[in-house]
């Protein structure tokens, strides 16, 4: 069991680093999803997904529910998703202890 979670979260990591990476390439900041009163609008999010791969792992995103629609209906990191980027990134990429 233990390999399967260490293979799950270093999927999860991967994941969403490649997101966060699209995210920098695009012009967006780690905060626009980090903050739960911001997230992509659907526009952003198909700039971001153009290809197969980014639609695909977006898809295991949300099913990892590491990311989710705010009330708005934008999209922005879950609270695990923040914890998550806080231990990749640290304190420095956002204000995640804010936000969460």
């Amino acid at each position: 069991m233990a390999l399967t979670a260490d293979h799950n979260d270093t999927a999860q990591r991967i994941d969403l680093t490649a997101f966060i990476e699209d995210l920098y390439r695009d012009g967006e900041v780690l905060e626009a999803i980090t903050q739960p009163s911001r997230g992509l609008s659907a526009e952003r999010l198909d700039s971001l997904t153009r290809s197969r791969s980014q639609a695909s792992r977006l898809r295991r995103l949300l099913r990892q529910t590491l990311v989710a629609h705010n009330s708005q209906g934008r999209l922005v990191l879950t609270t695990t998703g923040r914890e998550l980027a806080f231990d990749l990134y640290g304190v420095g990429a956002a204000d995640l202890h804010a936000s969460a």
